[in-house]
C-alpha cells in the first residue's frame, strides 16, 4: 500500500460514511469511547496532566516511623515469646504488636 507523502500518514483516513455491516446505534456508541477524549485535534493521543498530589513526596519523618513502628512491634511480639514481659506469655502483647505493626503498614500507605 503507497504512503501519502503530502501529511506523513502511512495509512488512509477513516471515511464517515456507514460502514458495512454495522447499523447506526453501533456507530453512535463508538463515538461516546472515554479515550476519545483524551485525544487531540490531530488524533493523537494526549497523556492527561499529572496531578500534582501525586508527584509530592512523603515527609521526612514516614519512613522512619514505619520502620520504627514494624521494629517496635516485632519487639513486643518477641518478648513476649521470651516471656520477658511482666505476665507473659500473654495473648494481648502478640495482639498488641501485631496491632502496632498494622499501624506501620498503614504508614507505609502514605510512603512515597
Amino acid at each position: 500500500m503507497a504512503s501519502d507523502k503530502s501529511s506523513g500518514r502511512f495509512t488512509p483516513k477513516a471515511s464517515n460514511g456507514p460502514t458495512k455491516g454495522r447499523g447506526d446505534s453501533a456507530r453512535a456508541d463508538s463515538k461516546q469511547k472515554p479515550e476519545a477524549a483524551t485525544r487531540s485535534a490531530a488524533g493523537r493521543y494526549t497523556p492527561p496532566a499529572p496531578r500534582p498530589e501525586i508527584l509530592q513526596e512523603s515527609a521526612a519523618w514516614v519512613a522512619p516511623l514505619m520502620f520504627a513502628l514494624f521494629l517496635a512491634g516485632l519487639a513486643v511480639i518477641v518478648l513476649n515469646l521470651t516471656e520477658v514481659l511482666p505476665g507473659a506469655p500473654n495473648n494481648w502483647f502478640t495482639l498488641g504488636g501485631l496491632a502496632v505493626i498494622l499501624v506501620g503498614f498503614l504508614t507505609a500507605t502514605r510512603l512515597r
